[in-house]
């Protein structure tokens, strides 16, 4: 008995080797994966002057950066729908720059504390082999929550499919990336990596705690070593002002993201109204079309018909034209001929006047 049972010891042992031949010098799927991330979290290291542009999207939120380091001066650009910002980080001076809602202006914020946390978020976009150190670190931490799905290997890059699961995450790993009893647990990740090591598209998805899902996608527009910084010469006041304007304005359509599908739509197109603001009609998915269209009887501005792609709400949007303006010739642009003689009905239609004077109601209501 003890015979065989040495028999058998042997046989698994040698089989061991034998697997351990057979794949010995071939990376597994996992490792290989691994380092692919791995390098290209590295992107930029060593690197003291460069260019680096990339696009964001949450939900449908886009962002368009351009990050340009030269030397110790730093230089970030940023396009969203409802702004344009540049933040300039000088050896000397802080200067922020907004153009919102066609208003510009480009003021030294040193020392203003209300901008501070701002700033120091826009800061954090530039790389430095400080952040790559810590977000190599971060992963190779987190290795132990991920489970990949899959590595596709295709025309321009390597595609990796993995899921974060925090779900038994330890109390030490909790603290270190900010995960609470309400944060998302489950992350799923795409990563396409170039063969030169470049992450050329990311997405993630997660779901809130109350069901809501998020969509996060990242996409590499150029890297470049080199880069021109040229200091604003038009340094006034106002710029803090109107990034608190873009703020609130962001701030009512937050809870939008909250809600799912179409009623996040319908939020924004709601809010979009009420705010008259046709920036956020571009965040409406959806309903873009149809929030132009209820914006023109409040704005009366022919330049929202001209935004709508669909030839339908279109032709709607120049019958609410003529009805607002009492202008016929709205009626021209017209595509649909069942629709020209109503839009002539509508735009020859008297306003109607209300029955009560209202400071007469102002008075009722006060009194009541």
């Amino acid at each position: 008995m003890e015979k065989w049972v040495v028999i058998f010891a042997l046989v698994l042992i040698i089989g061991a080797v034998f697997l351990v031949a057979a794949f010995e010098g071939k990376p597994q799927p996992n490792a290989e994966a691994e380092q692919k991330i791995i390098e290209a979290l590295k992107m930029g290291e060593g690197v003291e002057s460069y260019t680096y542009k990339f696009k964001e999207r949450y939900n449908n939120f886009e962002t368009e950066y351009e990050i340009i380091k030269s030397g110790e001066d730093l230089l970030i650009k940023l396009k969203s729908p409802l702004s344009e910002q540049q933040a300039y980080f000088l050896q000397n001076k802080t200067i922020f720059c907004i153009n919102f809602k066609g208003n510009s202006a480009c003021s030294q914020v040193d020392n203003i504390t209300e901008m501070e946390d701002y700033m120091q978020k826009l800061k954090t976009l530039a790389i430095s082999d400080e952040k790559i150190e810590r977000e190599v670190e971060d992963f190779r931490i987190m290795k132990k929550y991920i489970e990949f799905k899959g590595v596709e290997e295709r025309p321009e890059c390597t595609q990796i499919n993995y899921t974060i699961d925090f779900r038994n995450i330890s109390f030490g790993d909790a603290a270190r990336f900010k995960i609470g009893a309400r944060s998302p647990k489950i992350f799923n990740w795409t990563q396409c990596i170039s063969e030169d090591g470049r992450a050329l598209y990311k997405s993630m998805e997660y779901e809130t705690y109350t069901g809501a899902k998020t969509q996060y996608e990242y996409e590499l527009l150029s890297f470049k070593e080199g880069g021109r910084i040229e200091e604003p010469q038009n340094v006034s006041a106002g710029a803090v002002g109107l990034l608190k304007d873009e703020r609130k304005l962001i701030a009512k359509i937050r809870g939008c993201y909250s809600k799912k599908g179409e009623k996040r739509a319908d939020c924004i197109r709601d809010s979009a109204i009420m705010e008259r603001e046709p920036l956020l009609c571009e965040l409406a998915e959806g309903k873009r079309d149809e929030c132009y269209v209820g914006l023109v009887p409040l704005m009366k501005e022919e330049e929202l018909c001209r935004k709508i792609e669909d030839s339908a709400f279109k032709d709607d949007c120049y019958i609410e034209m003529a009805g607002a303006t009492k202008d016929e010739n709205f009626c021209n642009n017209v595509e649909d001929e069942s629709k020209k003689e109503y839009c002539r009905e509508v735009a020859q239609q008297e306003e109607d006047k209300p029955k009560i004077d209202p400071e007469e109601l102002l008075r009722r209501v006060e009194n009541a």
